[in-house]
């Protein structure tokens, strides 16, 4: 484990970013030129808000930001304030799932050039040979982290910002900056797969259909599972996974319905034993639901031989 901030978490200091509070209006949001960033606080108030241009330090690169998806966690922080133990204080700003295009290179800076369109990994590790999860190759979890949007540091939501150029990844011409920037949630769905080494003809549940949900539905079709079933508590959740995957067999779920009575359903519904269940809800009747999906026997004497609790 690092001791003190590491060297990543100095570079992305948040009281070392000078900002102005934009009102309505103001001229600086229709140049183009300017800073400008989306902020929400602890007060549940969302700004847009200007910062200076940054100049890429040895190793980043600099980006003019193209495209940027609202992830739950901004609506969660935007709303309440806080996830979990990690609570708002200040202005911070929003966005992590987020493509771009290179227009400028620092110091040491190979393989890329500017003009090279690419989507942004949100999370930067600390590298350093101290961090365990690091060292075996499991720097999502490195406890010293920065992760845009989450506070305290700033997201990616806006107009330019510096970024390691390891933690950048080249779009193929054929990928929009819209796309581009939902390489990320995708990835989290690419994870969770390959977490349960999903196989070809593998019978799959998934259960929320928000939008790791549906990237999972996609990923799980495309790996040539079947049938996969997915649940949702709204109709026209369902009704856009269908048409993402028409093959794809839904289930709504009552609110006060038992989780083991809605798992026999499901596995009614499959017609067939469902070997990876996919959690992508975070509620316990949902995840008590997966489990019981199983044969539609006890969590006890019969446990969904692969089952992921999913993390956007």
């Amino acid at each position: 484990m690092t001791v003190g901030p590491s060297a990543v978490e100095q570079r992305f200091d948040p009281s070392k970013v000078q900002w102005t509070l934009l009102k309505e209006g103001d001229p600086a949001l229709a140049d183009k030129k300017r800073n400008i960033f989306c902020a929400y606080n602890h007060t549940g108030d969302m700004h847009m808000l200007e910062k200076d241009v940054p100049e890429p330090k040895a190793g980043e690169v600099l980006l003019h930001v193209r495209a940027t998806g609202i992830c739950g966690s901004d609506i969660h922080f935007w709303k309440h304030g806080r996830i979990g133990d990690t609570e708002l204080q200040d202005e911070c700003g929003a966005g992590h799932e987020s493509a771009g295009e290179i227009i400028a290179l620092g110091e040491g800076v190979e393989g890329w050039k500017v003009g090279d369109r690419v989507a942004i990994e949100a999370g930067i590790p600390c590298g350093q040979a101290s961090c365990r999860f690091c060292l075996e190759g499991r720097y999502n979890q490195c406890r010293n982290m920065v992760f845009h949007s989450s506070p305290p540091f700033h997201g990616t939501l806006t107009r330019f910002i510096a970024h390691p150029a390891a933690w950048i990844h080249k779009l193929p011409d054929n990928v929009s900056f819209e796309e581009g920037s939902m390489v990320e949630p995708l990835s989290v769905a690419l994870a969770g797969l390959e977490a349960v080494n999903v196989k070809l003809a593998d019978t799959v549940l998934i259960c929320g259909a928000g939008p790791i949900g549906l990237m999972s539905l996609l990923s799980a079709h495309a790996a040539g599972c079947y049938p996969i079933v997915i649940t949702d508590l709204v109709e026209n959740r369902l009704e856009f996974a269908k048409k993402l995957v028409p093959t794809v067999r839904t289930f709504l779920i009552e609110r006060d319905a038992e989780p083991k009575a809605t798992g026999e359903k499901i596995q009614e519904l499959a017609a067939t034993p469902l070997k990876v269940a996919i959690e992508c809800t975070g509620f316990e009747s949902s995840i008590t639901t997966a489990i019981y999906v199983s044969n539609g026997q006890s969590p006890t004497h019969s446990p969904c031989s692969r089952l992921i609790r999913m993390v956007g």
